[in-house]
């Protein structure tokens, strides 16, 4: 025999409402409970009532009314004799003085024309370069340096102007 076919209105997770038992309270329980709940919510309002008084919810105004009040102590500093009798010394210690410098180091040529051009290239931005020899291990270099300059801040400024004109090379060096 085949198995028994569900009815289309019913699905496979749908509850059967027909098996529920449905849970009412009486109407007498309802009812004390409401009437309970007034009885509680008088007596507390009767009880506050009872306890308040004319006075009590004027506070402040019995505060107010106060005959007399006391004069504030008077104070007596003893620094305004003292202060005119103390003498103070102070000494400073001498800061030292930076000694750092720094310069801009931007090219090394070998060649003394090629750094005679980029000497020339930044003279046309308004900085001032300089061009060394120096012996190195493996000949001679020239050196196209900018600077001194007394704080890193102002070589920051000088390499920026260089990095406008396309001489990204310049380093900072401290001496």
């Amino acid at each position: 025999m085949p198995p028994k076919a569900r009815p289309k209105s019913l699905k496979k997770n749908q509850r059967n409402t027909r098996n529920t038992i449905s849970k009412t309270v009486p109407l007498t329980k309802r009812s004390l409970a409401i009437l309970l709940a007034i009885l509680i919510s008088v007596s507390g309002l009767a009880f506050f009532a009872k306890n308040t008084t004319q006075e009590n919810l004027h506070p402040l105004k019995s505060l107010t009314e106060t005959p007399h009040k006391p004069e504030p102590p008077k104070a007596q500093w003893s620094y305004l004799k003292e202060l005119p009798q103390k003498n103070i010394e102070v000494t400073l210690a001498k800061q030292a003085q930076k000694t750092k410098q720094y310069r801009l180091q931007c090219a090394s040529f070998r060649n003394a024309r090629d750094a005679e051009k980029m000497q020339a290239n930044l003279a046309f931005q308004g900085l001032e370069a300089n061009v060394e020899a120096v012996e190195g291990k493996k000949g001679l270099w020239h050196r196209v340096v900018l600077g001194p300059f007394t704080n890193k801040r102002s070589a920051e400024r000088t390499r920026h102007q260089a990095q406008r004109i396309h001489i990204e090379t310049c380093k900072i060096q401290s001496w």
